[in-house]
């Protein structure tokens, strides 16, 4: 039934003055999976699409598509009759249904293949990125912004046939023109690092793994996986599953049987073990500049009275930026969940040195913190509490040491970029707990960047 209401649509739009005038037509042609979601003026409609089938589903211009756990899907692009294959989990726009036939998609997150046959309108087809566009008019070509398996941020544009340009994106703006651009041909990909302006674009040829992930992933693929396990066994796995796990993708019900079979005792006993879990530990380290807003006041017995009478209020503002910054190095250890939420302890040492009439004073801190992170796509949070070590020395007169001890509250938010983050920070500090509460606490803050050292 719904061939024959897809065969209807294309009959209809070959016949209409819309397809007369090469408008643009994305349909989702077919599906596997659970479902997926679209989003259209702000409304969300849920599809359920079960283990195979014909979707004939027009997209609208601004139309966003968010894919499911187990679902993949095949868009057909009219007239140019270009086939886009979105992976799961991935989440997409329509940005624009050009008027010549041309077609915009935005890529948020995931995977997304293209084949653009000959023939069809020039720049049939643009992918936009978070940081790059391809545009092609022949090509078989691919666009991946998701995170793999061991965490690292996979941001790449990649041509199996033809050609494909891309467009670097220095700013976040869809619709501005960017200026930068590169062709690669087949065999080749551009690799992206870093961030917008500090982005890193290398052209160079692509692994064999991007082809490969394809292979095993998709409609076709798929179909042959079910088919090769028999009903009669299938049926009864499903539902049992279903009864003990509640919502799973089919495929992942398949993969448990077939696991099952061929593992054995083995899988329980991992299982046991905790193993797959994706509970593991992270070490990282990190580097932070950090200045106080509201702080210690520098008492030099006068001096910067004198220098404000004899107008050198420049220099004191200088002397006291100096005084309130700090340099700090620090390290984590977090126990984290599948990278997503985690908690653990962190230490390091901040430091600051000033020299007033050639005397040098050193200033230092070691926090000991605990702290809940949390990672959603490429945003990180962590916040932390514990408390902060501070001290100064004169010269090297150890023995006059002026040493304390305050209570830090603090929250840091940034950017995951791969195997950094970057970051901004903001600390409240106070000599006891009462001083959180009545405004006369210290703040300070800070940015800052961190490394994954190691994953246990």
């Amino acid at each position: 039934m719904r061939k024959i209401v897809l065969l209807f649509l294309l009959m209809l739009l070959a016949v209409s003055g819309w397809a007369q005038e090469d408008s643009a037509v994305v349909l989702i042609n077919k599906a596997i999976g659970p479902g997926f979601t679209i989003n259209r003026g702000g409304s969300e409609e849920y599809i359920a699409v079960g283990e195979s089938i014909q979707v004939a589903y027009a997209l609208k211009q601004g139309d966003i598509v968010n894919v499911g756990n187990g679902t993949f899907l095949e868009l057909v692009c009219l007239p140019s009759n270009a086939t886009i294959y979105v992976a799961e989990l991935s989440s997409f726009s329509v940005v624009k249904l050009g008027s010549d036939g041309s077609v915009k998609i935005a890529l948020y997150y995931g995977r997304i293949r293209a084949s653009v046959q000959a023939g069809g309108s020039k720049n049939a087809l643009e992918i936009v990125g978070p940081q790059a566009n391809a545009l092609t008019d022949t090509s078989d070509f691919g666009y991946d912004f998701v995170y793999s398996s061991d965490g690292k941020l996979l941001n790449q544009i990649y041509c199996i046939q033809g050609s494909v340009t891309v467009s670097e994106r220095l700013i976040d703006e869809i619709e501005k023109e960017n200026k930068v651009k590169t062709e690669i041909k087949a065999k080749e990909m551009v690799a992206i690092t870093g961030f917008f302006a500090s982005g890193q674009y290398e052209k160079k040829f692509f692994e064999e793994d991007i082809l490969q992930y394809w292979k095993e992933n998709n409609i076709e693929a798929r179909l042959k996986k079910l088919a090769a396990v028999d009903t009669e066994k299938r049926e009864p796995v499903v539902e049992k599953a279903r009864e003990e796990h509640g919502e799973k993708t089919l495929d992942e019900m398949l993969d448990r049987k077939e696991e099952s079979d061929e593992e054995g005792e083995t899988s329980e006993a991992k299982e046991e073990q905790g193993e797959g879990k994706g509970l593991h530990f992270a070490l990282d380290l990190g580097f932070e500049l950090a200045f106080f807003i509201y702080g210690p006041e520098l008492d030099t017995g006068g001096l910067f009275d004198f220098m404000r009478m004899a107008g050198m209020d420049w220099l004191v503002d200088i002397l006291n930026f100096i005084f309130k910054s700090r340099v700090v190095t620090f390290v984590d250890g977090a126990l984290m969940f599948n990278e997503f939420i985690g908690v653990g302890l962190e230490t390091g040492l901040s430091y600051n040195t000033l020299m007033i009439n050639d005397i040098t004073i050193h200033f230092f801190g070691i926090p000991g913190y605990i702290f809940v992170r949390g990672n959603v796509g490429i945003f990180y949070t962590q916040l932390f509490g514990g408390v902060f070590v501070v001290g100064s020395v004169v010269e090297d007169d150890f023995n006059n040491m002026i040493v304390d001890m305050v209570f830090d509250v603090g929250l840091r938010v940034g950017l995951n970029l791969g195997g950094f983050t970057l970051y901004a920070s903001g600390i409240f500090s106070a000599p006891d707990f009462d001083s959180f509460f009545d405004g006369t606490c210290d703040i300070r803050i800070g940015i800052g960047m961190k490394f994954n050292l190691a994953n246990f």
